[in-house]
């Protein structure tokens, strides 16, 4: 469950490189931040590194990867939708 806080608060930080109001609330920034750590886990891997691997720095920074990907992704979609 730690493990699940940690990755999910990872959804919170990676919103820093996207500065604006938030498309989502609190429940999609958490969700974001978990898939991000499957996200990075699967881009990493195609780099050929080791992706997500337990509670550690390491997969900390992958998981961030990851929810940076998504929230781009996100805010792309969710712009396209309001305009």
């Amino acid at each position: 469950m730690s493990g699940v806080a940690a990755v999910g608060s990872r959804g919170h930080g990676s919103q820093a490189p996207h500065a604006g109001d938030d498309p989502g609330g609190v429940i999609v920034t958490i969700f974001i931040g978990v898939a991000g750590a499957f996200v990075g886990g699967f881009v990493v891997g195609l780099l050929g590194g080791r992706g997500v691997s337990g509670l550690n720095i390491w997969s900390i920074l992958v998981a961030t990867l990851g929810a940076v990907i998504l929230f781009a992704v996100y805010r792309l979609l969710a712009s396209r939708r309001v305009s």
